[in-house]
């Protein structure tokens, strides 16, 4: 073995024993270890710390008169105090998701946090669990099997695979392209095997069940791309990001996409309105000219373009009751009128003063 070897494997063996034991270690006993000066020792730490701690300005080992150390927990785990509260609601959003195995996931990703951070950082994130809540309204009541489903499917997905489910009493064929989290659910986005591969679909991961990865069967894409898996993926990937793009939350009727036009008549729908990003071409336009609709003014006009989702839409708009107006499609507001026409018969208005 070369003076060269003999030196790399040196300086490997010094950082892997840091890893698993960040000592102190004395100069005197490393050099006896590996049979080299005191001299040679030091300048293998100056180096490792030329390669690691300046590279990264972080103190992953500390050289003091004699001794060494490694710091590589502490280094790692010195969080800015903008990362810790972020760290700290990722976590915490993660809890409710899964019941039962999803707890025992929770409570093993954070002993593992905080077998990283220092005992102040513990301290704060204990604390502030305890003032700080979140609500699991709207949330399935049947979810126990997330946790698995989840992995087969981003499993599936990796090696070009396909998954089996039941639903509806029916066992089906899927071919999955992504995950999509809305609305406090999993929707599972994809195709069913062999039918329809140009027309993506979209089903709530708690409504199915026994979903496994089937290893011997292969995505209807792999042989289109190639065989090539990291073209399978990537082709996945911006299908299903233009999918999601198409719709409002988590509906998408296998309808054309169109383009809808609204009215707001209200200054504090308007201002909620503005708060919120509610579809990725959403464009919102102040109307200056006079506009009246039932002796109420027209304050702005907001648009929505390409979008699939008109069962979607059409529950965001009667939410807004008298605050939002239809201008385009005809069709849709129509839709619209109809559905009031079908609440006012089922709640007539004279009932109220029997």
């Amino acid at each position: 073995m070369s003076r060269h070897t003999n030196h790399l494997s040196r300086l490997f063996s010094i950082i892997a024993e840091l890893l698993l034991d960040p000592g102190p270690y004395t100069i005197k006993e490393t050099a006896e270890k590996y049979g080299v000066t005191e001299r040679q020792i030091r300048n293998d730490l100056k180096r490792l710390m030329e390669f690691l701690n300046d590279a990264n300005q972080k103190d992953y080992i500390i050289h003091r008169k004699g001794f060494y150390e490694g710091n590589f927990s502490r280094s790692v785990a010195n969080l800015k105090p903008e990362v810790r509260l972020y760290l700290f609601l990722a976590l915490r959003q993660i809890e409710p998701m899964l019941p039962e195995e999803g707890k025992q996931a929770y409570e093993l990703l954070l002993k593992h946090a905080f077998s990283v951070l220092p005992h102040q950082d513990i301290h704060r994130l204990k604390e502030w669990s305890r003032f700080y809540h979140i609500s699991t309204y709207g949330y399935p009541k049947e979810r126990k099997h997330f946790y698995e489903a989840l992995h087969e499917i981003f499993e599936a997905i990796y090696y070009g695979k396909t998954i089996s489910f039941i639903k509806n009493g029916k066992k089906r064929y899927f071919d999955p392209y992504a995950v999509y989290y809305v609305k406090n659910n999993f929707y599972l986005i994809g195709t069913y095997y062999q039918i329809n591969k140009k027309n993506l679909l979209l089903t709530r991961l708690d409504r199915v069940k026994d979903l496994k990865k089937l290893s011997e069967q292969q995505s209807p894409l792999l042989p289109e791309c190639y065989h090539r898996l990291e073209d399978v993926r990537y082709n996945k990937e911006q299908k299903a990001k233009s999918f999601i793009s198409s719709m409002l939350e988590a509906e998408r009727d296998q309808s054309k996409p169109s383009d809808y036009t609204f009215y707001i008549l209200d200054q504090k729908v308007l201002n909620r309105i503005y708060e919120k990003q509610w579809h990725a071409s959403q464009e919102i336009k102040l109307i200056s000219k006079e506009i009246v609709l039932g002796k109420r003014k027209v304050l702005a006009e907001l648009k929505f373009k390409k979008v699939e989702s008109p069962t979607e839409l059409k529950k965001w708009v009667l939410g807004w009751g008298s605050a939002i107006y239809v201008k385009q499609p005809v069709s849709f507001r129509q839709e619209i009128e109809q559905e009031i026409k079908q609440m006012v018969s089922l709640y007539p208005i004279n009932s109220f003063f029997k």
